[in-house]
Formats: structure tokens, sequence, C-alpha cells
């Protein structure tokens, strides 16, 4: 078959996404939450790059592919079952160890539905903000979302929206922390964010500039 400029640019591609992925250069973990999650190349036959390849060139254990069938036909189920501990990971977990890193006070609603129902009752904001800010006495509330796809960026957008709107009925502001391709896909559900929040809306790679939000900067003069 005579190669023609087409097919070489193909294999020239796909060449490169194979490289960057033994690299870990393809779908890295931000160094921020490193520690709390782990990449989709965490897997035996990619977590050592090219060592891993070699140790497994004389065969891979029967146990391994039995697992790998096992998760294969459910792994939607496994994503979506594990979407609310990756918001954690991704995000929350950044803020909460960017605020107490600062001394600044705050309630963080727990996991599930209970969590957030105990958070909108006791501050009356519902739906249940994921921060409240501070704990007492609150000024500002704090939303994280990851986003995936222009669907959820879209379903996510509207429950900001909803929060804003109440928090601001409360007397408060609303500030939000999302990530995610999905935010790209779906640049009129971001526009939406942005508005709601008036602006105050940030990704993991801005999280450090909540601490220059008014709200927050009069806690830690306090604490100085």
């Amino acid at each position: 078959m005579r190669t023609t400029a087409a097919r070489e640019q193909l294999v020239g591609s796909i060449a490169d996404a194979a490289l960057a992925l033994m690299t870990g250069d393809l779908l890295p973990v931000p160094p921020r939450v490193d520690s709390y999650f782990h990449s989709k190349l965490h897997k035996r036959d990619t977590f050592g790059g090219w060592e891993s390849v070699r140790a497994h060139t004389a065969g891979v254990p029967y146990s391994a592919l039995l697992f790998q069938r096992y998760v294969g036909g459910v792994w939607r189920q496994v994503q979506d079952a594990y979407s609310e501990i990756k918001g954690d990971a991704v995000l929350e977990f950044p803020l909460r160890d960017l605020l107490d890193a600062h001394s600044v006070p705050y309630h963080r609603t727990a996991r599930g539905a209970a969590g957030a129902a105990e958070t909108a009752q006791r501050f009356g904001v519902k739906p249940g903000p994921d921060f409240v800010i501070p704990d007492e006495s609150p000024t500002l509330v704090v939303e994280s979302k990851v986003a995936e796809d222009g669907g959820t960026a879209r379903d996510k957008a509207a429950r900001i929206r909803t929060l804003a709107d109440a928090a601001s009925g409360r007397g408060l502001n609303a500030c939000v922390l999302i990530d995610g391709k999905g935010w790209t896909e779906r640049p009129n559900a971001l526009c939406d964010v942005v508005l709601a929040t008036q602006g105050r809306t940030y990704t993991l790679a801005t999280i450090e500039q909540i601490l220059e939000l008014p709200e927050i900067q009069a806690l830690t003069r306090d604490q100085a």
C-alpha cells in the first residue's frame, strides 16, 4: 500500500500519543491534587511507563485479566458512583487545604443528600452549598463543580444559578470553583455561572485568588 501524506500524519499522531501516554505527559493530574486523586494511567501496564510494559512482556496474570473484564462492562457505573468522590478530590480538598492554611473559618457540607439538607436547614440556603464562610455569621457560600461533558456543565450551571439566587436572598455572596472540559464544551453554561456569581468564578489553576475576595480578606485580617 502506498503511504500517503495523510497516513503518515495519522501514524505520527498515534505514535506521539503513545509516547505521551507512557511518559505521563498525557492525562496528567495537577500537582495540587495528586495526593488525593489518581490519573487514569494509574494502572499496571502504564503506571511505571516503559518499565511497566517490559515487566509484562512475558504475560499478564490471569487475575488481572479477570479484574479488567469485571470493571470493563460496568466502568460507566463505577465512574458515576464515584463522581462525588472525584469532585471532593479535585476541588473540595484543595479548597479545604487552602482555607485551613490561612486560618479561614468555614463550614463544609458533609457528603451526600443528607449533608446538603443539613447545611440548607442550618444556613437557610437551598440547595446546601459545599462551603459556608465563615461558619458563624456567614457572608459567602462556595460551590464546587466538576463537569466532564457539556450536558453535565449545563445541568450544574442551573444548580449554581439556583444557589446564587438563594444566597442573594439571604444577603450572601456566591462563589464557585469549577473544573473539567465540560465547561469549555458548553461556553454558554460557563457564561451563566460567571454572571450568576458576578465574576466570582475560579478554577483549580486560579484557586489562590479566592483569598483575595473581600469576605475572606476580612477574616484573614481578623486572624493577623
